[in-house]
């Protein structure tokens, strides 16, 4: 009888769950209604609601229509875009290590040198040097008269989105980051690799590099890649005004960007370069090889969105791994369904 109780509440709590979240897609896809006109209705809609409906929630069609609108291309694999937030992301990374959601313990993590170097953290309040000894607020002081400004001062949990991310000029601005958080890690600025700059020259350029292990093989497998670009002297985050290129194989970048909402771009509004004439991302298949290596080094995780810049010497960095919050509308705006050819397998698995 517990057991019959503990399953029933279970389920309300999901299905109220799952109402909260496609209440949010409603309005968003009313933003997107705004900055696109009447999307158009893709002749699928029946075979794309049969197609995810083993999920057990109901199917909205706007992100198949959203797709079809900006891509012209039509998909029953198109993921919907508030059962991917609601159940798949959530089954897929149920068990994902949750130390991982804190950037400070990367470089205890990962190899030296693939991820981007730090100066110190704060973590609960507490300092510690890039190699983990703690620090007392003599040594801080001490270690901020050192630096070279501006430095990048992020806060180390729950960061999507760029959130809490600036850009201190001198001590007196990184002493007031550093008292308004408790976790926070400063960083040297990176250098951007002219490839990058050249579309936006303000902050940087980066990659969203989206790997899935498969729940058959374990297997980690590349899902789709994106360049991720800002605009008006924003960040590149998308959520901040960015803008956002599909790129296809062999580091072939999309002829068109889309920003938030899905409107789309042949040319960079600032720098006015046409991404169609753009050559081939430098060193795509090194950056396919150490996405592979960085995920298959996370266990207990299906789903992972890694965010890479490229340095001035040619050289991949992580700057953060996503294991929640993740995106899937950079590929499928672009007319790529998410999960590519691992869809069959992602439904079976997530409509146990």
């Amino acid at each position: 009888m517990k057991q019959l109780v503990k399953r029933l509440f279970k389920s309300l709590a999901a299905r109220y769950d799952y109402y909260l979240i496609s209440k949010a897609w409603v309005l968003r896809y009313a933003e997107v209604r705004k900055s696109l006109g009447q999307l158009r209705v893709s002749q699928y809609e029946a075979d794309h609601i049969q197609r995810w409906s083993p999920l057990g929630f109901s199917v909205n069609s706007d992100t198949l229509n959203a797709c079809y609108t900006i891509s012209e291309q039509e998909f029953v694999d198109f993921v919907p875009e508030e059962l991917f937030e609601a159940v798949i992301e959530k089954k897929l990374n149920l068990k994902a290590p949750l130390f991982l959601q804190h950037k400070s313990f990367y470089n205890r993590i990962f190899p030296t040198g693939w991820f981007i170097e730090d100066h110190f953290h704060k973590i609960d309040g507490v300092y510690f040097s890039s190699a983990h000894e703690p620090l007392n607020n003599n040594d801080i002081k001490e270690m901020i008269s050192t630096l070279q400004f501006p430095v990048v001062a992020k806060g180390s949990i729950d960061t999507a989105g760029g959130r809490d991310v600036s850009f201190p000029g001198n001590a007196s601005e990184l002493e007031k980051a550093l008292h308004d958080y408790d976790d926070i890690v400063i960083q040297p600025m990176l250098k951007p690799h002219p490839y990058f700059k050249q579309f936006h020259d303000f902050g940087l350029n980066t990659i969203r590099a989206c790997l899935y292990r498969s729940v058959k093989t374990g297997k980690i497998h590349m899902l789709n890649t994106t360049l991720r670009i800002g605009k008006d002297g924003h960040l590149d985050n998308e959520t901040q005004g960015g803008l956002v290129c599909n790129i296809h194989e062999h580091g072939k970048l999309n002829d068109y960007v889309v920003d938030k909402y899905g409107k789309r771009f042949y040319e960079h509004p600032n720098s006015k370069i046409k991404f169609a004439d753009c050559e081939p991302l430098p060193a795509y298949q090194a950056l396919e090889e150490i996405s592979i290596k960085l995920a298959e080094m996370v266990p207990y995780t299906h789903l992972y969105s890694l965010d890479l810049a490229m340095d001035e010497h040619g050289e991949w960095k992580l700057i953060e791994m996503n294991l929640k919050y993740q995106t899937i509308r950079f590929a499928q705006y672009a007319g790529r369904p998410f999960f590519a050819e691992f869809t069959d397998e992602v439904i079976e698995y997530c409509a146990r």
